[in-house]
Protein backbone atom coordinates (compact mmCIF):
# COMPACT_ATOMS: atom_id res chain seq x y z
CA UNK A 1 0.00 0.00 0.00
CA UNK A 2 0.98 3.57 -0.45
CA UNK A 3 2.13 5.30 2.56
CA UNK A 4 4.20 8.22 4.50
CA UNK A 5 6.96 7.49 7.04
CA UNK A 6 6.44 9.75 9.72
CA UNK A 7 9.84 9.04 11.82
CA UNK A 8 10.46 9.75 15.60
CA UNK A 9 10.86 13.29 16.77
CA UNK A 10 14.11 13.92 18.84
CA UNK A 11 16.59 16.72 18.99
CA UNK A 12 19.41 14.50 18.32
CA UNK A 13 18.75 11.80 15.95
CA UNK A 14 15.95 11.16 13.52
CA UNK A 15 15.04 8.46 10.77
CA UNK A 16 18.21 9.71 8.54
CA UNK A 17 20.48 11.46 10.80
CA UNK A 18 24.15 11.02 11.43
CA UNK A 19 26.13 12.81 14.09
CA UNK A 20 26.68 16.47 13.77
CA UNK A 21 30.00 17.74 15.07
CA UNK A 22 29.40 20.01 18.41
CA UNK A 23 25.73 19.98 17.24
CA UNK A 24 24.62 16.25 18.10
CA UNK A 25 24.75 13.24 20.56
CA UNK A 26 27.35 11.06 18.68
CA UNK A 27 25.54 7.79 18.42
CA UNK A 28 27.62 6.55 15.93
CA UNK A 29 27.29 6.51 11.95
CA UNK A 30 23.56 5.86 9.93
CA UNK A 31 25.00 3.41 7.99
CA UNK A 32 26.88 1.79 11.36
CA UNK A 33 23.10 1.70 12.86
CA UNK A 34 21.70 0.27 9.36
CA UNK A 35 24.19 -2.68 9.33
CA UNK A 36 23.42 -3.49 12.75
CA UNK A 37 19.64 -3.92 11.46
CA UNK A 38 20.69 -6.20 8.75
CA UNK A 39 20.51 -3.41 5.99
CA UNK A 40 22.41 -0.62 3.64
CA UNK A 41 22.21 1.87 1.77
CA UNK A 42 21.43 0.40 -1.25
CA UNK A 43 18.04 -0.80 0.50
CA UNK A 44 17.21 2.55 2.26
CA UNK A 45 17.32 4.10 -1.34
CA UNK A 46 15.06 1.22 -3.03
CA UNK A 47 12.56 1.99 -0.07
CA UNK A 48 12.40 5.68 -0.39
CA UNK A 49 12.38 5.17 -4.68
CA UNK A 50 9.36 2.45 -4.63
CA UNK A 51 6.38 4.17 -6.21
CA UNK A 52 3.98 3.04 -3.06
CA UNK A 53 6.88 5.30 -0.40
CA UNK A 54 4.77 8.63 -1.17
CA UNK A 55 7.21 10.56 1.46
CA UNK A 56 9.29 10.40 5.12
CA UNK A 57 9.06 12.98 7.85
CA UNK A 58 11.92 13.67 9.75
CA UNK A 59 14.39 16.34 11.86
CA UNK A 60 15.81 18.77 10.24
CA UNK A 61 19.45 17.17 10.08
CA UNK A 62 19.75 14.27 7.85
CA UNK A 63 22.77 12.41 5.96
CA UNK A 64 21.69 12.26 2.35
CA UNK A 65 19.11 14.74 0.45
CA UNK A 66 16.15 12.71 -0.95
CA UNK A 67 13.36 14.73 -2.60
CA UNK A 68 10.89 12.28 -0.49
CA UNK A 69 12.56 13.07 2.53
CA UNK A 70 10.80 16.36 4.34
CA UNK A 71 12.44 17.78 7.64
CA UNK A 72 10.31 19.59 9.85
CA UNK A 73 12.36 22.05 11.62
CA UNK A 74 13.74 21.06 15.56
CA UNK A 75 11.42 23.96 16.86
CA UNK A 76 8.27 22.85 16.48
CA UNK A 77 6.62 21.60 19.11
CA UNK A 78 4.05 19.53 18.14
CA UNK A 79 5.12 18.09 15.12
CA UNK A 80 1.87 15.90 14.60
CA UNK A 81 -0.37 18.96 14.95
CA UNK A 82 1.66 20.51 11.51
CA UNK A 83 1.53 17.44 10.00
CA UNK A 84 -2.15 17.24 9.85
CA UNK A 85 -2.76 20.77 9.35
CA UNK A 86 -0.42 20.09 5.92
CA UNK A 87 -2.33 19.37 2.72
CA UNK A 88 -3.52 15.64 2.22
CA UNK A 89 -1.76 13.19 -0.58
CA UNK A 90 -4.33 12.34 -3.00
CA UNK A 91 -5.39 8.87 -2.94
CA UNK A 92 -6.85 7.21 -5.93
CA UNK A 93 -7.41 3.49 -4.51
CA UNK A 94 -9.82 2.66 -1.71
CA UNK A 95 -7.55 1.51 1.52
CA UNK A 96 -8.27 -0.09 4.76
CA UNK A 97 -5.24 1.68 6.55
CA UNK A 98 -5.18 5.34 6.71
CA UNK A 99 -1.47 5.69 8.44
CA UNK A 100 0.99 3.10 10.29
CA UNK A 101 3.36 4.17 12.73
CA UNK A 102 6.06 2.17 13.81
CA UNK A 103 8.60 2.56 16.83
CA UNK A 104 11.30 1.21 18.38
CA UNK A 105 11.28 -0.59 21.75
CA UNK A 106 12.86 1.29 24.57
CA UNK A 107 13.32 0.60 28.32
CA UNK A 108 10.62 3.43 29.26
CA UNK A 109 8.18 1.98 27.05
CA UNK A 110 6.56 -1.48 26.10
Amino acid sequence: KRHILLSHFNENWGALSTPVPNRTVNWGKLEDHWKQEGCNKTDIMEYLNHERMLAVFTTQHQAFDHPKVHSIPLGIGNPPLILNEMPKIPVQEERSELLMVNAAASSDRQ
